[in-house]
């Protein structure tokens, strides 16, 4: 009975470390992702919404959030310092909440980068700098 559910506790730990957060990085790319190009691609009407929404200097700020949202969906898609980049993109999401309203795709995009902070990038990551300092950290408690 016991080798059972050691068993059952290393697939859990297998799906909940390996693939949920896989699953989490291509959610936060698939709608993080053509967000971030639209911002370039279509920078007068992304500037006219930033501009109703009542944030400042929206030209520059849609540049600005582009600039930071594509590298940050580039990394998370890659596994390169994903939790890194989605701690940066969480700000963001909460500004957008918060000024355009709560959006489907905001809170998909803010819970799946929620999640990559927690659980991490899981597999098929190139570069997990800080899987260490989480361990650390967790170890101290």
């Amino acid at each position: 009975m016991t080798g059972n559910v050691q068993r059952s506790d290393g697939i859990e730990r297998q799906i909940l470390y390996d693939w949920l957060p896989l699953a989490l990085r291509g959610l936060v790319v698939l709608l993080l992702g053509p967000a971030a190009v639209l911002k370039f691609v279509d920078h007068s009407g992304e500037a006219a919404n930033f501009a109703e929404w009542g944030i400042p200097a929206p030209e520059i700020t849609v540049l600005l959030v582009g600039a930071i949202q594509l590298p940050a969906a580039l990394m998370i898609a890659l596994g390169i310092a994903g939790r890194l980049a989605a701690l940066v993109v969480i700000p963001i999401m909460v500004t957008a909440m918060v000024t355009a309203g709560v959006v489907v795709t905001n809170v998909l995009v803010l819970a799946g980068c929620l999640g990559i902070v927690v659980f991490g990038t899981g597999r098929y990551t190139l570069w997990r700098p800080g899987d260490r300092l989480v361990a650390q950290a967790t170890q101290q408690l």
